[in-house]
């Protein structure tokens, strides 16, 4: 099961963007504001590495928790308390007068903190209310996290939607389409999850989570293929597994498959 999206102590960290701004999508928090750093670094695992993260930029960015209506909120995370701060967010979603901007923002938030509580229910809920709001920068992220919410709910159909909506042309997309792909492989689409984590693969010597992907990829093909060509590719995957991580269960996945 992949890694939650954000850890509590990082959602500090997340920044709003207020009306007026002209930010692009960008990166999943913690993102620093031209005051603070030039540059952000990513958020979790699942997040683009630190050197494709972009700064946000504009006059209009302020932290999130620092907003008063969320006090409630701020006091729980500084607490490291995932389970209280998503309750009191849920809370502030019924707050009076809250524009359609801050509701789109409170539910990204309220996503990544139910994510750290382990309530995929409810982070699942939020991150797809937000990315359904095309004027929300982070829409893709919010989209890309509520797939993943959605594998580790079983619920791989919608799991599929949610990653197809996101566009190849953002930082988080190569992550998002290994949480396609598995959920393609949990409900036994090997064929079509094949030519994603092979196009993955394909990307550098070690992309990320470069052997899971070569354990996955190799027991597929040797599970759905059986010419030459993709056993020996299958074969090839599995050996460089064996011998570049000397210890732990891919290894030995890795060296099971050797061995068939």
């Amino acid at each position: 099961m992949r890694a939650r999206v954000v850890g509590l102590p990082l959602v500090l960290a997340t920044l709003a963007l207020g009306p007026g701004c002209g930010c692009g999508a960008v990166p999943q928090p913690p993102i620093a504001s031209p005051s603070t750093s030039a540059s952000a670094a990513s958020a979790a695992p699942e997040t683009p590495p630190a050197g494709e993260a972009r700064a946000l930029e504009g006059p209009d960015v302020q932290p999130l928790l620092a907003d008063p209506r969320l006090a409630e909120v701020a006091t729980a995370v500084e607490a490291f308390d995932p389970a209280t701060a998503t309750t009191a967010m849920q809370r502030a979603l019924s707050l009076p007068m809250l524009t359609d901007a801050d509701r789109t923002r409170f539910r990204y938030q309220l996503g990544r903190l139910a994510s750290s509580a382990k309530r995929s229910d409810v982070a699942l809920t939020a991150f797809s209310e937000a990315a359904a709001d095309a004027t929300f920068p982070l829409a893709p992220y919010a989209a890309c996290a509520a797939a993943q919410e959605a594998v580790r709910l079983g619920r791989h159909e919608d799991a599929k939607t949610l990653a197809a909506r996101v566009p190849d042309d953002v930082p988080i997309a190569a992550s998002c389409r290994l949480t396609l792909a598995e959920a393609h492989e949990a409900r036994g689409e090997l064929a079509a999850a094949i030519p994603i984590w092979q196009r993955h693969l394909a990307q550098g010597d070690k992309p990320a989570r470069w052997a899971d992907v070569s354990v996955r990829t190799a027991r597929a093909l040797l599970a759905t293929r059986g010419d030459p060509e993709s056993v020996v590719a299958a074969l090839a995957l599995a050996r460089r597994v064996a011998l570049e991580v000397p210890a732990g269960a891919l290894a030995e996945s890795a060296r099971d498959l050797e061995q068939r």
